[in-house]
């Protein structure tokens, strides 16, 4: 993988004490899209801050295409990050740990639960 090639926008936002930047990469045609802990360190190098302070809001390739577009967020402290993020980009950008998978919900299950309750001779004997 090699670093941000080019910056294409760097716009200060005084209210919120960060920069909202877009770098443009390119990588090799074989490997796979950098995941975002891996960009957060590239940006953060590129543009000489520590990777507290760097949030990677997105990271867009297109399909067959080997170039990247990388849309980042840089607090001036890494304090101001929880203020405005929000606390599932913070979880994302971290890196897991060996074997533990994404959060999903468990998938649904399609028979339906066991009734407790002794169940009845039948319906001519209710009526009686």
């Amino acid at each position: 993988m090699s670093t941000p090639d080019a910056l294409v926008t760097d716009v200060r936002n005084l209210l919120v004490a960060r920069r909202e930047v877009m770098f443009r990469m390119k990588i090799s045609s074989h490997d796979a899209t950098p995941s975002r802990v891996q960009m957060r360190e590239h940006v953060a190098n590129a543009l000489g801050v520590k990777k507290d302070q760097v949030i990677v809001k997105n990271i867009l390739q297109k399909y067959g295409s080997s170039e990247l577009t990388i849309v980042a967020n840089v607090y001036d402290t890494p304090e101001k990050v929880p203020i405005f993020e929000r606390s599932y980009m913070i979880v994302r950008q971290s890196p897991r740990e060996k074997g533990e998978k994404k959060d999903s919900a468990s998938p649904p299950s399609s028979s339906p639960p066991a009734s407790t309750e002794p169940k009845t001779a039948s319906k001519g004997a209710e009526k009686q």
